[in-house]
């Protein structure tokens, strides 16, 4: 041969010896029979299904129902003949599983027979026999199979009537899969019809058998190929979601159940023949077609601009497979990318390449696939991957012939979903029109039947559009017919008139005129009553006046809550100006940019507090007043000039993701809308007590301290340095008898863990969460702690005045599940719209927007940041950046943020303001920072740092000096507990920061810790306590709480289990003032030996300057 070969001319023998090579491959990888003793592999989908199936216990979804209903005359002997010769003919059917060194194997077991079932339903009613049948067909695919020891394939022959029965086969789908069935009817019709002539079917031997198969797929997929595969996936999918993102009807359980619901829903000609045409242009398949347009309903749902689809394809990709009965089909993850907002047209195009190169690395089978790029998911059965399928068939509506009869298939309405959403698009020729129905199945535990129509709905209003426009950019096709719209964009009925043209001065003057001898406020033991608080407003406004304040003049208040501030804030308001309130703990530097951004004119504050606020520059002392120091009544000349409802009532600062935090200016009238509306929704009279716990810088206090003083009700002031400690907040609502509380949802544990503290809440009239997204089980919790409390959910940004939507909680339906955010206030319009501002329908996520009376006027001297929040549409909205979606009740749900804003602790927080303080220090190259939880589920911000000079470990050294320096620019709350120092950042497939693959802090991050152990028994306690409160495993005695992670929700935990373990009562100041095991050590000594435990605080301890003032 070579010599011949020798003879031929170059460019021939290249040839042969090419295609000689080719020859040589095919031999190599021909599927050859196997040995036929000993046991077999399994293929990598059978090992899938094994292990699962193993793990569930025979309760897995993979036991495949078909009914086929038979008439005409049938011969029971030959059907149950031909049903044992498919059994005979296909090894699979009668293979049994076991396990050999902790590995699956196959074993062929001899002929064996399959029993035919038999059911008689002659005597039941015509009427019930469908139902019947239904519960046959049920117990059937109910019984689990035995992989030990089953024939992998059932049958029960159900008698209707003499020439009418129903076949029932339940298959296993480790060897069944849906060409499998079509593949079994034919041979089933080819054996008994030879039967019933006598002679033997007409069938070629098998040239393999499935175990043959599974053989030759083990040799084939491994080493170089595997790895080739296996890395263009790995590329391919890096970065996708973990999870498919469409707002479900319920919380995902832990423990998923294969349990379906199903809808259904059809589409005419007009629609699918234009799509079938779209995809020939585009060079594509109808199935290619149809994929993209579901991913883009799922894209328009979720809102994620990647989606990973899996899409069924057959697997009998060589000759000798196609006759084969087994598990060969396939699922393709199908990566469709809408970053760039793409025409759909386009989007066919690049998902048609996506699917094209898929199917060249489709050799791998997915259940492969799965378990090697999630091993953690190894026992799941639940979408890894992805959380969506898709299939597409084409009708066959040939009867199978059986003889005389024929063999038709029967609709089975049991409903298995393996996956979260799988739609199924069978298309259909007749009548010289193509058609096709639509069957979208979901999981029961998280959709609801109606949840499936209305996807149905927009899913044909959005092909609808392609049909009719396909260059159209995704963003921007329909979705939604206009008379599905929510209506909650529309203004909701007022119970009072006319208090939009009054000020909020103007609202309390009024009550005082009305009221002047009740108690207005209450500190300790004393009060003042509405007249007394009335006078020193006025007193302290004829002072401002005569400093020049007016209407659209700033007024600072630097101090603490405590009773001058209400007065402090009534003055400024009565002299026509807006009050500007500032935390004295605030870094120096803060402070400074909010007084010079906002322009205010005075600074008010207290004479303990002046000199503090000396060092902060540029705050010239004959602008500074003392509220608390004696002072002369000032005399004005001319008429005070009354502020109007469009005035500014206050400038409030929130943080600003550029670095520097941004001042919301509001205005009388949209506060006033608020706090009407909120006194007259709930009822608030003079007989009600409301308690100020919220620093002056968050909005929630205008509503704590001008709720009640609008209503002629008493504001109960807390101490500023007592209002954490839960067992103070218990003590001031029961000897206060306060009525009306609100709290951060975070705030809650703490609270409900302390003795007693469940019992003063459960007496309060209501309480009001806000400030933070209400957990299910949080809400859940304190309504079986403290039975008859009315529980109210409140929602809304700074930008919006304080509250934008409310949530009653109803006792006697609430079951779980996610805490709607409710409907929106009074003259407040709430909508979710789109990218584009169009609104949403029913279950599609988008971005929360609200119009109407509450909005705020925008921000201090940014005309920028204005523009792009509060934006002229068809009305004035303000685009608050929270996720969000309408549920069929019309009410609101909370999804999540769309940025980098997050909520700790009830405080608003961009983490690019903290990002920028990071990077502007010289240490630091680049910075990020997430909100991460703690091994106790506490939130906690991690500062992940990349160091300028490369070298983490000096870095690493210097991390408390830094941690020092960011704490004299940020408030305490956004200075990051834990810092992780890398030396470069982790990137996804675009070559960007990858988040999600940032480590959690861990102990080489804490490996420049200096832990001294504990000396005596009591540190020894302590520390242990700190360890379990923060999740760290052991703690030094001379490390500090802050510096390793602690938190105001950490120190409450701290002092709870200190009082169980102690038995003294620690207040909450302690961690403050001694932040070591070593000092807090001491001062549990201290109590302990002097035998005298402090009492729980009472109410007693009275600020200082506060009897001077009413005297």
């Amino acid at each position: 041969m070579s010599t011949r070969l020798e003879e031929l001319a170059p460019a021939k023998r290249a040839l042969v010896e090419a295609r000689m090579q080719q020859a040589r491959a095919a031999r190599a990888d021909a599927i050859v029979r196997r040995d036929a003793a000993g046991p077999a592999p399994l293929s990598f989908a059978q090992e899938l299904v094994y292990r699962i199936e193993r793990a569930a216990g025979g309760s897995s979804p993979y036991r495949i129902p078909r009914a086929l209903r038979i008439a005409g005359p049938l011969d029971v002997e030959r059907l149950r003949g031909a049903l044992n010769a498919l059994l005979e003919r296909h090894h699979v059917l009668r293979t049994t599983y076991a396990e050999r060194d902790g590995e699956p194997v196959a074993n062929v077991e001899p002929a064996r027979s399959l029993e035919l079932r038999a059911v008689s339903l002659e005597a039941t009613p015509p009427q019930e026999r469908e139902r019947a049948l239904a519960r046959v067909l049920d117990a059937a695919a109910d019984e689990p199979f035995d992989l030990a020891r089953d024939v992998m394939l059932r049958a029960t022959l159900v008698r209707l009537r003499d020439d009418e029965h129903v076949l029932l086969l339940i298959a296993h789908h480790i060897a069944w899969d849906l060409g499998s069935q079509g593949i079994a009817l034919a041979e089933i019709a080819q054996h008994y019809a030879a039967r019933a002539a006598g002679a033997a079917p007409l069938q070629a031997p098998l040239p393999v058998q499935y175990a043959d198969f599974a053989a030759w797929e083990r040799r084939r997929l491994h080493g170089e190929r595997l790895a080739e595969l296996l890395a263009y996936w790995r590329s391919e999918l890096a970065g996708v979601p973990e999870l498919l993102a469409v707002p479900t009807d319920a919380p995902r359980s832990s423990v998923p159940s294969d349990a379906g619901v199903r809808r259904e829903a059809s589409l005419p000609a007009d629609i699918v023949e234009p799509l079938v045409a779209l995809g020939a242009r585009c060079g594509t398949t109808p199935f290619v077609t149809f994929a993209a347009a579901f991913s883009t309903l799922l894209y328009r749902y979720s809102g994620d601009e990647d989606v990973v689809l899996g899409c069924a394809v057959a697997g009998r990709t060589r000759p000798e497979l196609e006759p084969l009965i087994g598990y060969f089909s396939n699922m393709l993850p199908l990566r469709a990318r809408f970053s760039d907002d793409p025409p759909f047209a386009d989007l066919l195009r690049s998902f048609r390449g996506t699917f094209l190169r898929a199917t060249e690395h489709a050799e791998i089978p997915y259940e492969k696939l799965a378990l090697e790029l999630q091993p953690q998911r190894r026992e799941a059965a639940f979408g890894p991957l992805f959380g969506a399928a898709f299939d597409l068939r084409h009708a066959d509506g040939t009867p199978v012939a059986l003889g005389a009869a024929t063999l038709h298939p029967v609709r089975v309405e049991r409903c298995v979903a393996k996956f979260d959403l799988n739609l199924t698009v069978v298309l259909s020729q007749g009548a010289g029109a193509t058609t096709a129905s639509l069957d979208l199945k979901g999981r029961a535990q998280l959709f609801e039947g109606a949840t499936l129509e209305r996807m149905l709905r927009h899913f044909t209003v959005l092909l609808r559009g392609i049909a009719a426009d396909a260059d159209c950019r995704v963003s921007r096709l329909p979705l939604v017919a206009h008379d599905e719209r929510p209506a909650l964009s529309l203004p909701r009925a007022r119970t009072s008139s006319g208090e939009n043209f009054d000020t909020l001065d103007g609202l309390v003057a009024a009550v005082a005129a009305r009221t002047p001898a009740a108690v207005a406020l209450e500190y300790g033991d004393d009060s003042l009553t509405y007249a007394g608080l009335d006078e020193r407003a006025s007193q302290l406004a004829r002072r401002l006046r005569a400093l020049g304040v007016a209407p659209g003049v700033g007024v600072a208040l630097f101090m603490e809550r405590c009773p001058e501030l209400i007065t402090g804030i009534l003055g400024v308001l009565r002299a026509g100006g807006y009050y500007l309130p500032l935390d004295p703990s605030h870094p120096a530097e803060r402070v400074a940019f909010m007084l010079a951004d906002a322009r205010v004119s005075v600074v008010l504050t207290l004479e303990r507090l002046r000199p503090l606020l000396g060092r902060i520059p540029d705050v010239p002392a004959t602008r500074v007043v003392s509220v608390d120091a004696p002072a002369a009544d000032y005399a004005v000349n001319g008429a005070a000039v009354r502020p109007t409802p469009d005035d500014l009532a206050y400038i409030m600062y929130t943080s600003g993701s550029t670095g520097r935090p941004k001042g919301v200016m509001v205005a009388h009238r949209a506060v006033v809308n608020c706090l009407a509306w909120m006194r007259d929704a709930y009822d608030v009279t003079p007989h009600d007590a409301i308690l100020l716990r919220a620093p002056a810088t968050f909005d929630v206090f205008v509503a704590e301290m001008f709720l009640p003083l609008i209503a002629g009700a008493r504001l109960v002031v807390a101490r500023h340095d007592l209002a954490a400690d839960p067992r103070y907040l218990a003590d001031v609502v029961e000897q206060r008898r306060v009525t009306l509380l609100q709290l951060v949802p975070s705030q809650l544990p703490a609270v409900l863990e302390t003795p007693g503290a469940a019992g003063a809440l459960a007496r309060l009239r209501r309480l009001f969460l806000s400030g933070e997204a209400l957990p299910s089980a949080l809400l859940t919790r304190v309504l079986h702690d403290c039975p008859g409390l009315a529980v109210t959910n409140l929602y809304g940004p700074t930008e919006a005045t304080i509250y934008a939507t409310h949530w009653d909680v109803d006792r006697t339906h609430w079951r779980g599940g996610p805490v709607s955010l409710g409907l929106p206030v009074d003259k407040v319009t709430v909508d979710v719209r789109d990218a584009n501002l169009r609104p949403v329908p029913l279950g599609v996520k988008g971005e929360l927007c609200i119009g109407g009376a509450g909005l705020a006027a925008g921000y201090v001297g940014r005309p920028d940041l204005t523009a792009a929040a509060f934006v002229e549409h068809d009305v004035r909205l303000y685009r608050t950046g929270d996720v969000a979606r309408y549920r069929t009740d019309g009410t609101l749900e909370f999804l999540g943020r769309r940025d980098a804003q997050i909520k700790m602790g009830g405080v608003r927080i961009e983490l690019g303001e903290i990002e920028s303080t990071l990077v502007a220090l010289p240490e630091i190259e680049a910075a990020a920072v997430l909100l991460r939880e703690d091994a106790l589920g506490e939130p906690r911000l991690v500062a992940y740092c990349i160091p300028a000079g490369g070298n983490s470990e000096d870095a690493r050294a210097h991390t408390e000096r830094i941690r020092e320096r960011v704490s004299e620019t940020l408030p305490s709350a956004f200075v990051p507990t834990a810092f992780v120092w890398l030396k470069r950042w982790p990137l996804n497939a675009n070559g960007k920061l990858d988040r999600a693959a940032l480590p959690p802090p861990d102990a080489a991050a804490e490996s420049y810790r200096n832990i001294v152990a504990p000396r005596t028994a009591t540190e020894a306690t302590v520390a242990q306590i700190w360890a379990r409160a923060l999740s760290v495993k052991e703690v030094g005695v001379t490390e500090n709480f802050f510096t390793l992670g602690g938190h105001s929700l950490s120190a409450l935990r701290i002092l709870a289990h200190i009082g169980q373990r102690c038995g003294v009562h620690m207040p909450l100041n302690v961690v403050f003032e001694r932040p070591t095991v070593v000092e807090m050590a001491a001062w549990v000594d201290e109590r302990t030996k002097s035998a005298a435990s402090p009492s729980r605080p009472t109410l007693r301890r009275i600020a200082r300057t506060f009897a001077d003032l009413q005297r």
